[in-house]
């Protein structure tokens, strides 16, 4: 509501002696004598029906979120939300917590009983997904019920309560690209705060930032609300029109409103991924956006999956705490150098890390591991002025200052771009080789690729040192290739020799492995365990070391995924057939 002005809207004059100025009794935010000069205002288009509708939904929002404050209300019995000046709310523990503990319990109504955080509204599935999971609870669908743009379900139960189902698929029907995620999520946020003033004030206490958006950062906002408000004007209901006029408000009454609106998504948006990070689409979990980050972590996040239910989100301790001790989960790959963990941090959630795992400048230097290409050096490169934050063109590997610790020499700009094209051609396979599209039918096609990879590890291992990431990257991406290959092929010695090959790089770089990856929390790091331990019982099915490897493997992992996890079912079969 507009603050009461000193002259009438209509004419422009001041109220009579004695007379008082009168709002529009829908949008409260213009103001008139009487209502000849509200009409006159009207038919000079100073304030038409469309613009006081729009701010009139635009208040009624504001109104049922109960504005923008922060609540400092406990989660649960054993931590507390308590409220910094800078770094807005977070979580500390009450009472002393040990690994495998779930802080989040069901005091919150956004926890359940089993200490698993609801999403605010269904999640959103990624586009790549949508015709092989579940669009409600994002388990692996029936491959021959693939017939909509948006939602397949698994069970006649989820096609039940997935409410969101006949209102999108009706306006997509009308609209010629199908949604991205981001879109669609924004439409189902903005309807259920429509629908319930608890959903509306418990997005607008989540944390934004708008400061510090670039120009090319509102564009895109913009052009997401866009076409969120596209797709809710095409659905057919009350909340959806409400949700229309509220989203229209925003865009063209006070863009700023749009950019908080899309800061809060970004900023406190969790990408939903399998226990093998296979993401799977995108969601708001209220109760977990409250855990500031940390470079190493004390809480791990980790999806659980059942039919017929959204993903739920389960917080739990992969270290010791103490009372007073804040919680922290990571945002970003903490087994990357500080550039890359910076990069992700500063892109998506504006802020850049200080954590003492930021401040190992030593370690850091390690990490990105680069030879001296100087004659007869046996330096390192190290990133000059490690301790200042990145700056915009400076966050990636080829914009970094490097400097050998031993010589001095800064000439690095070849090997540092040479090593960023090689990460772009991992990031490309690698994408595919998670969702296995090279391992249909084309042999030739898929050994291609995996000679590519041969080759960038191969070359990267001569250029980098022994606990480089880059190492441990680029032989992590081989590895898979191999282990994913073996199905391709009938003939046992060409198995037999993939998983050689896959065995001989995993002892090549142990050292940049566990220099990398093996810190408290990182299920990663026992992942890769795992695929060392069964490509070692296929080439030796009575190999005890391995099995036990499995075993320990298994009991870790069960303390964040639950038993029919497809993760933890596989471990358990390999075990089983080893041991029968």
């Amino acid at each position: 509501i507009t603050a009461k002005p000193m002259n009438c809207d209509g004419c422009d004059l001041p109220p009579l002696p004695g007379q008082k100025l009168k709002s529009c009794s829908r949008c409260k935010s213009v103001w008139y004598h009487n209502v000849d000069c509200q009409r006159e205002h009207f038919k000079a288009g100073g304030h038409s029906k469309a613009k006081c509708r729009l701010l009139a939904a635009s208040d009624a929002f504001e109104k049922k979120a109960g504005g923008n404050v922060r609540s400092s209300s406990a989660p649960s019995t054993q931590v507390e939300c308590r409220v910094h000046n800078t770094k807005g709310r977070y979580i500390v523990a009450t009472s002393p917590m040990n690994t495998g503990c779930h802080p989040l319990s069901s005091s919150s109504p956004d926890v359940n009983g089993d200490g698993l955080c609801r999403p605010l509204c269904p999640p959103v599935l990624m586009e790549t997904e949508r015709r092989a999971q579940c669009s409600y609870c994002f388990q692996p669908l029936d491959r021959s019920h693939t017939a909509n743009s948006l939602h397949n379900h698994c069970s006649s139960q989820c096609r039940a309560r997935d409410t969101n189902c006949s209102l999108e698929e009706f306006a997509v029907s009308s609209i010629h690209d199908v949604p991205s995620p981001t879109v669609v999520l924004c439409s189902r946020i903005l309807r259920y705060c429509e629908e319930s003033p608890d959903v509306a004030k418990k997005f607008t206490e989540l944390c934004f930032n708008v400061e510090d958006l670039s120009q090319e950062e509102k564009e895109e906002y913009l052009s997401i609300m866009i076409r969120c408000s596209e797709l809710l004007r095409l659905m057919n209901s009350k909340e959806s029109e409400a949700a229309y006029d509220t989203c229209r408000s925003m865009i063209q009454l006070d863009p700023t409103l749009a950019f908080q609106f899309m800061s809060r998504l970004i900023m406190n948006g969790f990408t939903i991924s399998t226990s093998e990070q296979l993401p799977l689409g995108v969601g708001v979990y209220p109760a977990a956006s409250m855990i500031n980050h940390s470079c190493r972590p004390n809480a791990v996040p980790t999806f659980w999956f059942s039919t017929p239910s959204p993903p739920m989100l389960q917080i739990t301790m992969c270290k010791s705490v103490r009372v007073g001790d804040e919680i922290t989960i990571s945002y970003c790959d903490v087994s990357a150098p500080r550039y890359v963990r910076r990069e992700g941090l500063i892109k998506n959630y504006k802020f850049a890390c200080d954590c003492s795992h930021c401040g190992d400048f030593e370690t850091d230097g390690d990490m990105i591991g680069l030879k001296c290409q100087a004659s007869g050096c046996i330096g390192k490169a190290m990133p000059l002025a490690a301790g200042a934050p990145a700056k915009e063109g400076q966050r990636k590997l080829d914009k970094l200052q490097l400097q050998c610790n031993v010589c001095g020499s800064d000439e690095f700009d070849t090997l540092t771009t040479r090593i960023s094209d090689y990460l772009l051609d991992i990031e490309r396979i690698e994408s595919a080789l998670k969702r296995g599209n090279y391992f249909a039918s084309d042999i030739s096609s898929n050994q291609n690729y995996g000679s590519m990879l041969a080759t960038i590890y191969k070359d990267t291992r001569t250029v980098c040192r022994s606990k480089s990431w880059f190492v441990a990257w680029s032989a992590d991406a081989f590895v898979n290739w191999c282990a994913n290959s073996l199905a391709l092929y009938d003939n046992e010695q060409e198995q037999l020799s993939l998983c050689s090959r896959a065995l001989e790089v995993i002892s090549e770089i142990k050292t940049a492995t566990e220099f990398c990856m093996r810190y408290p929390g990182s299920t990663r790091w026992h992942m890769r365990r795992g695929i060392e331990a069964k490509l070692r019982l296929f080439m030796n099915p009575g190999d005890t070391e391995a099995i036990e490897v499995l075993l320990d493997v298994k009991n870790t992992l069960s303390l964040y995924y639950p038993p029919d996890d497809a993760l933890m079912c596989s471990l358990k079969e390999s075990i089983q057939s080893c041991c029968s």
